[in-house]
């Protein structure tokens, strides 16, 4: 079964990777509202962006091809 979007506040953030140093660690640990983890950046194709106030990204950005 898939997630139900818009039921916990928001604002809605997705983190994409992994958190490299403590500082890091504790803006992740800090943040508002509802939180989503994708440890894989690969798994965010599966990801309405829509759902989502705002995203922040560990490490690079995934490249994703959409045709």
């Amino acid at each position: 079964m898939g997630e139900i979007y818009g039921e916990s506040p928001h604002p809605w953030t997705l983190v994409i990777g992994k958190p490299q140093s403590s500082s890091e660690q504790g803006l992740f640990d800090s943040l508002p509202g509802t939180v989503v983890r994708r440890d894989d950046p690969a798994g965010i194709k599966t990801v309405r962006q829509k759902d989502f106030d705002v995203a922040i990204v560990f490490g690079d950005a995934p490249h994703l091809d959409y045709n």
